[in-house]
């Protein structure tokens, strides 16, 4: 028995993690996510604070994933009262479970 792995379980191995990393968006510090969301950077740290989003914490760094982002504004998100003129969708009820942005994103890419 050898100590080395197959060829074949090492080209597996790395067709995964590409295809892992290509769909991975670079992380954001706190400056670039209050940019992001147009929420400004002191408001995305207060939310770090009280534990309101996921950070990650590398190297004494916080970074926070735009994936991350695009759920705190899909949590916040309520539907239109009125029919948007010339748009035939009808609202969709507060009960009512919505697709999130990030669901959009997995099933188009």
């Amino acid at each position: 028995m050898t100590a080395f792995p197959s060829q074949e379980f090492v080209e597996t191995e790395q067709q995964g993690s590409t295809q892992q990393g290509a769909s991975r968006r670079p992380l954001l510090d706190s400056r670039a996510a209050g940019t992001y969301t147009g929420l400004g950077e002191r408001y995305i740290r207060r939310l770090r604070a009280e534990r309101r989003i996921t950070c990650v914490r590398i190297g004494g760094r916080v970074l926070f994933d735009p994936d991350d982002l695009d759920e705190l504004i899909d949590r916040h998100r309520e539907p239109a009262m009125r029919p948007v003129e010339g748009c035939t969708a009808s609202p969709v009820a507060p009960h009512e479970k919505q697709t999130s942005l990030r669901q959009v994103r997995r099933a188009v890419g």
